[in-house]
């Protein structure tokens, strides 16, 4: 399921080509040196959406592993990292998408922590006493994140009615004069998010 968001969010809008032209427009547009000219986006969506994201999955392929052998954390670690390439690889059949080594090393980073650092401290006696509460904390402030990123903070009094003014009432209201494809994909995304946190709410039955 976390793959699958990451899948997604790579490929949105999903305007698939097998075009040469638009191929070969994507591989020369290709950001093959990692971070030259600096980061292309804001550094905190790209903790959320990369590192912390494939520190997740990087943490549930080390578990799905025998355990026991040397060479478990590498695999684990090269897989996702695989993976993570292998998404970039695949936005060249996508028209508007470029594949960009940055998210790679991310990822890969992402994935290092996954297998080296969390395991460890989900070990701890507190994480496991709290290991629930402590999934619906952070899910909570991933879903805080979403929805008020890019952080637009109010600045003066005027912009207060004009917010309250924006207030859409009426369920969905934005959804109607919009795109199916954007409206649907904006829907999933809540919904994969909430799900996730209504599955480990202390409400929901214990696995």
């Amino acid at each position: 399921m976390l793959l699958l968001a990451s899948v997604a969010d790579a490929y949105y809008p999903f305007d698939v080509t097998l075009d040469v032209s638009a191929v070969w427009h994507n591989l020369k547009n290709s950001r093959l040196i990692p971070f030259a000219g600096g980061l292309r986006r804001f550094w905190l969506d790209l903790f959320v959406e990369k590192i912390l994201l494939f520190a997740a999955i990087g943490y549930l392929a080390l578990q799905n592993l025998p355990q026991g052998t040397v060479h478990t954390r590498r695999l684990a670690w090269a897989a996702c990292s695989i993976i993570a390439m292998l998404i970039e690889v695949g936005k060249l059949f996508f028209v508007g998408r470029v594949p960009n080594l940055d998210n790679v090393v991310l990822s890969s980073l992402g994935a290092l922590v996954g297998v080296l650092l969390i395991p460890p401290l989900a070990a701890t006696s507190f994480a496991r006493q709290h290991a629930r509460r402590i999934l619906v904390i952070l899910i909570l402030c991933i879903i805080a994140y979403v929805e008020l990123s890019p952080f637009d903070w109010i600045r003066s009094a005027d912009q207060i009615l004009f917010r309250v003014a924006m207030i859409e009432w009426l369920p969905f209201s934005s959804y109607y004069g919009a795109e199916p494809q954007a409206a649907l994909f904006d829907l999933a995304k809540k919904c994969f998010c909430w799900a996730s946190w209504a599955f480990l709410s202390p409400r929901a039955p214990a696995m």
